[in-house]
């Protein structure tokens, strides 16, 4: 597999004052290749720190694990000890240093050795797949709209909330006991045909979490740029073009891709003894039948995905970083009966410097999305008439804190009746 195994990564700091962004490849051994991307965060160079270190930490390991025989049915426990150790270092580097509070990073991992590779993710850095059946994204983002969007489906939630939602994880390498999601799911490993080409990116190249669009613009790519280098250029370029405010980074991995592609293209010209106009028209419309079809056929969450328990449940309370659950009381009891102008109170956490705001969600009685706004850092009260979707009824109300690290804490959801 040596000779078919082609990468190229390239991270840029986009809009940004500085790169919060990591990626790696590296051939470990005559058969074994790791690819990472790591997203920090955490504010100033805190968020370099992170992904810095977490993509040092696996890749030591990674190191020293094959320097004994591994065989493909351990390949998944391996990168699960990985983000164990990942986990750990970022904890450990916040004990030392006080400063690091509150810095964390997301972490996607791709590991083939030989024929055989597994991958796994935490947060919302993302792998993709290409091959004869289309592009498929291989994992799940770990983020509060993706929670929504699933269990709501596309148009649950406004576009100007999808926005401002849209960077908040929900779980990532903290120090904290979040755990990812390990690939594939039912087998201890998958296959590489010669032809597959991995996108392992950054959040900063998807310009539109709601659709798909991205998707089909990484497709089309691909089509006219089928090799590794191009490709993760072309990427990035796109995403910085059409509006992507944040760090951009694309690791783009083939598998004995670019010389099947190109042979066959040479071949083609070769065989038609016709213009060139008629040549590219030919292959113009064999490959939009060939490769369009199966795009657009082919349907979100083809992968089984393990299911997440809901935190839909009365005084929930989701643990992150060095922040305790008994830190932080979500809401304080409120006079009833509630009207529209009814002020909610909510206690604050003891430092609120680890906050950067405050989400307040209007659900039904049953937990399901109704509207959210945003509380400032220091307001500690909000009013139930800057709902839209406010009518006589009964709610819940759920208070999420989000840190600077972009992970939730949130409480609440008691019901509560509003009469007017």
């Amino acid at each position: 597999m040596e000779e078919n195994i082609a990468f190229f990564g390239e991270s840029i700091t986009g809009r940004r004052s500085n790169n919060e962004d990591s990626f790696l490849y590296q051939q470990i051994d005559n058969e074994t290749y790791l690819f990472i991307v790591a997203d920090g965060m955490g504010g100033s160079e805190h968020g370099e720190v992170a992904s810095r270190l977490v993509v040092d930490t696996f890749t030591a390991y990674i190191k020293k694990t094959f320097q004994e025989p591994i065989q493909a049915a351990q390949l998944k426990s391996v990168l699960e000890v990985g983000f164990e150790k990942a986990q750990i270092a970022i904890k450990e580097e916040v004990e030392k240093d006080a400063e690091h509070l509150g810095m964390g990073t997301t972490l996607v991992v791709l590991l083939i050795q030989g024929a055989n590779y597994v991958w796994g993710n935490i947060g919302d850095s993302r792998l993709y797949q290409i091959d004869s059946n289309g592009i498929e994204q291989i994992t799940r983002d770990h983020t509060y709209i993706e929670d929504i969007l699933k269990d709501e489906g596309e148009g649950s939630i406004s576009a100007e909330n999808l926005s401002q939602l849209s960077h908040i994880i929900t779980r990532s390498i903290s120090g904290s006991s979040d755990k990812p999601d390990i690939y594939p799911e039912g087998s201890s490993f998958l296959t590489l045909d010669s032809q597959k080409m991995f996108i392992l990116c950054s959040d900063g190249l998807i310009t539109d979490k709601s659709n798909r669009k991205n998707e089909l613009e990484f497709y089309r790519t691909y089509l006219s740029e089928p090799d590794a280098e191009s490709l993760s250029k072309r990427l990035i370029k796109y995403a910085f073009e059409n509006g992507s405010n944040d760090n951009i980074t694309a690791l783009c991995v083939s598998s004995g891709q670019i010389a099947v592609v190109r042979e066959k293209r040479k071949s083609k010209k070769l065989l038609v003894p016709v213009s060139l106009f008629f040549i590219l028209l030919i292959i113009g419309a064999f490959m939009f039948n060939r490769y369009s079809k199966p795009f657009h056929d082919k349907k979100p969450g083809t992968i089984k995905l393990p299911e997440k328990k809901s935190d839909k449940t009365i005084s929930s309370v989701q643990k992150s970083g060095s922040i305790k659950s008994e830190d932080w009381k979500a809401l304080s009891p409120p006079d009833l009966p509630l009207t529209k102008d009814s002020p909610i109170n909510f206690t604050q956490f003891p430092d609120s410097s680890l906050i950067e705001k405050y989400l307040v969600l209007l659900k039904d009685i049953k937990g399901n999305h109704l509207d959210c706004i945003f509380a400032g850092r220091e307001n500690g009260t909000f009013l139930l008439n800057k709902f839209n979707k406010l009518k006589p009824g009964d709610y819940k109300i759920e208070i999420v804190a989000i840190l600077k690290n972009r992970v939730r804490i949130s409480g609440g959801e008691e019901p509560r009746k509003i009469i007017k």
